[in-house]
C-alpha cells in the first residue's frame, strides 16, 4: 500500500464548523493498534488526522515508530498546540497547518484566538528549523471563499507551500457551507499569478475539483479502529483492522461520490 490515513483522536481543542470528523467520534486508537496497523498494511506513507494529532498522548512515539520503519510521515494538525518544545520533538517529514482564512474569518470558523495561536505555532517550527516542512491547507466553503490570495500573501514567504481544498458535506459540514463549481473555478483563477513564483507551491486537492479523491490512496482508519471506505465518505465503514484481512489501495478510485456537493 503506497498511502495509509490513520484518525489517532476524535478529541479536538477546536471546534470548527465544518469539521469532517463523524459526529460523536471520540475515540483515541491504541498505540499498540497503531503499530499493528502500520506492521499489518505496510504503507509507503502514512498521514496522521484526528481530531487533534497533538492531543494523541503518544504522538511522538507513533511518528518516531514510522521513522524508524523507513516510512514517510505526514502530520495534520491546526497548529495552536505547537509550543517550542513540541516543534523540536515533531519529526514528520511534512507538517499540514489548516488556517481557513486571516484573523476574523480563521476564527468565525475555527473559534476565536485561533489564529494567533497558529501563527505562533508556524514561528516555532520557524525558530526550530522546519518551515520548509510546513503546508498550509485551507479547507474552502461559502464562509472562506475570497480568503487564498490573502493567506498566500500573509504567510509567504515564512511558508512557501499551500494546499487549497473544499468542504464537502460529511461530519458537521453541511451542504448550505459547500461551494459550487463555479465558485471553485474562480478561485483556481484568482491564484494562478501566484503559480509563476516557482519557490512558491499551491496545490490543490483532488476534492477542490469534485472528481473522485484518490489522495488519500486507500481507506482510512478511524480512531476505533474502523476502516472508512474513503476520504469522503467516513460513515462507510468496510471492516475493523481487527477484522479486515486486506486493504486495496485502488479503493478510492470506487468511491464515486468523493468531494461532490
Amino acid at each position: 500500500m503506497y498511502k495509509l490515513v490513520i484518525g489517532l483522536t476524535g478529541r479536538c481543542n477546536l471546534k470548527c464548523i465544518w469539521c469532517c470528523t463523524p459526529v460523536g467520534l471520540t475515540q483515541t486508537l491504541s498505540f499498540e493498534d497503531f503499530v499493528y496497523s502500520i506492521n499489518k498494511y505496510k504503507p509507503y506513507w502514512v498521514a496522521l488526522t484526528g481530531g487533534e494529532t497533538l492531543l494523541y498522548k503518544d504522538i511522538f512515539r507513533a511518528i518516531d515508530y514510522c521513522k524508524s520503519k523507513r516510512k514517510i510521515v505526514e502530520l495534520c494538525t491546526n497548529g495552536t498546540l505547537i509550543t517550542k518544545s513540541v516543534a523540536k520533538k515533531l519529526n514528520a517529514d511534512v507538517i499540514n497547518i489548516s488556517i481557513d482564512g486571516l484573523e476574523e474569518v480563521n476564527d468565525s470558523i475555527r473559534g476565536k484566538g485561533s489564529f494567533k495561536k497558529t501563527v505562533r505555532g508556524i514561528e516555532n517550527l520557524e525558530k526550530v528549523g522546519k518551515s520548509k516542512r510546513v503546508v498550509i491547507v485551507t479547507a474552502l466553503g461559502k464562509l472562506n471563499k475570497n480568503e487564498p490570495k490573502k493567506i498566500i500573501k500573509y504567510f509567504y514567504p515564512q511558508v512557501k507551500k499551500f494546499m487549497l481544498g473544499r468542504v464537502i458535506p460529511i461530519g458537521k459540514a453541511k451542504p448550505e457551507m459547500c461551494l459550487k463549481f463555479k465558485d471553485a473555478l474562480k478561485i483556481w483563477a484568482s491564484v494562478q499569478r501566484f503559480r509563476i513564483n516557482p519557490l512558491l507551491q499551491i496545490r490543490f486537492a483532488v476534492q477542490f475539483w469534485q472528481l473522485p479523491s484518490t489522495a488519500f490512496s486507500g481507506p482510512g482508519i478511524l480512531p476505533n479502529g474502523d476502516i472508512a471506505y474513503c476520504c469522503a465518505k467516513i460513515n462507510k465503514i468496510i471492516g475493523n483492522i481487527r477484522t479486515t484481512d486486506k486493504l486495496h489501495s485502488t479503493s478510492c478510485l470506487l468511491c464515486k461520490g468523493c468531494g461532490k456537493s
